[in-house]
């Protein structure tokens, strides 16, 4: 019997498989893919060929035997090519460029105070694009946007932005690649953390686990059978509205986020600072912080024991800065989301600390929308 799938889109098939190999356990010769594959010999070579000529796959020497020739080998582009990546923060914003396997490269960032107006935000973003485009010697694949929010999948909007309200009812990705001249994938923060995590870091080989962001929302990230759960509309992921978190019973402020944390800190001593001027001053024993971390702690653990429970994850990893300023707030939040959880569910869940940070989020938003635009997923 005939196959249905069309030629042309078996071949775009094919490539996103390559690639996808090479993301998950290259670097490989021509051959190794061959094998790890089932493609045919020839046909890996004209998708390795198309792979360089947009520069997402690149040649490297190997020498696995001293006394012969280096082999070839082919890999994730990390020398001719790099992605850039936008984080939004309710203070800060910046933009990072990285190679696409999401190492960051910290010399070239830029940072700027988060403007209240749309328009002011969108053309600082492009005019930081244009000028890592004018001054940098590699190819710029595309622009990833980390959005502390939630984007309509159909009309790319953003619906919903604790942090970022002037983001709200816009397309940031479309007027941002109309304004800088080059692609533009946005997406949630919870779920590009989670993209992240499997692209970049201790969930590589995982095909289920739970991301829960705790910088604003709180948001998940949902990996089931190898696929993010982004919900009918992309919507999914928003744990409760935010109002229902941050007050108990006796109506008492939580500190369920970090913008929670910081606030609560700055409201105390009267004055305002950067999560990063705050930790050099916790770190120097200018400020103390016990009260603001064991609120931070208790509502961290309600969160953690709902996900739990709703979504029984094998493994499930928590997205925080506030964690960098206690070492055993981790093991603290778990013995209180234990008492709450139930203990099957509890007892089958690996708790641990994400591996990547908002920038390699934005990373992963941007690498995530060059593999998809390759082709659909060979099954």
């Amino acid at each position: 019997m005939a196959s249905d799938i069309q030629p042309g889109l078996l071949r775009k098939m094919t490539v996103r498989s390559v690639f996808e190999k090479l993301q998950q356990n290259g670097p490989f010769s021509r051959a190794d893919l061959t094998r790890e594959t089932g493609i045919s010999a020839p046909t890996v070579s004209k998708v390795v060929a198309e792979l360089i000529e947009q520069g997402l796959v690149e040649e490297t020497d190997v020498s696995e035997n001293l006394l012969g020739r280096p082999g070839k080998r082919l890999r994730i582009a990390k020398q001719g090519s790099r992605v850039v990546g936008v984080t939004i923060g309710q203070f800060f914003s910046g933009v990072t460029t990285a190679a696409i396997d999401g190492e960051v490269d910290v010399h070239r960032a830029f940072s700027f105070p988060t403007p209240s107006n749309y328009q002011t935000f969108v053309e600082l973003l492009a005019d930081c694009v244009k000028k890592i485009q004018e001054t940098e010697g590699f190819r710029l694949l595309g622009v990833g946007v980390c959005v502390p929010g939630l984007i309509s999948r159909q009309s790319q909007i953003v619906v919903h932005s604790e942090l970022a309200p002037f983001l709200v009812g816009r397309s940031l990705s479309a007027d941002l690649s109309n304004l800088a001249g080059i692609q533009v994938a946005t997406r949630p923060q919870g779920q590009s953390l989670a993209m992240a995590e499997r692209l970049f870091g201790h969930a590589r080989w995982l095909r289920d686990f739970v991301m829960v962001d705790m910088a604003d929302g709180p948001t998940l990230g949902i990996y089931s059978d190898g696929d993010l759960i982004a919900g009918r509309n992309g919507l999914a992921g928003q744990i409760s509205p935010p109002a229902m978190l941050n007050s108990d019973d006796s109506g008492k402020r939580q500190v369920t986020t970090d913008s929670d944390f910081l606030a609560a800190v700055c409201e105390r001593i009267g004055r305002h600072m950067s999560l990063d001027q705050l930790w050099q001053e916790c770190q120097s024993g200018a400020i103390r912080l016990e009260d603001e971390l064991e609120l931070a702690c208790h509502s961290m653990a309600k969160v953690v024991a709902s996900a739990i429970n709703l979504l029984n994850p094998a493994t499930l990893f928590v997205h925080s800065r506030i964690l960098a300023f206690e070492p055993s707030l981790l093991s603290r939040i778990a013995d209180l989301a234990r008492s709450q959880a139930l203990d099957a569910s509890f007892g089958s869940c690996q708790l641990l600390a994400a591996s990547v940070s908002v920038q390699t989020a934005a990373m992963a938003a941007i690498t995530d929308s060059l593999t998809q635009s390759l082709g659909p997923r060979l099954s």
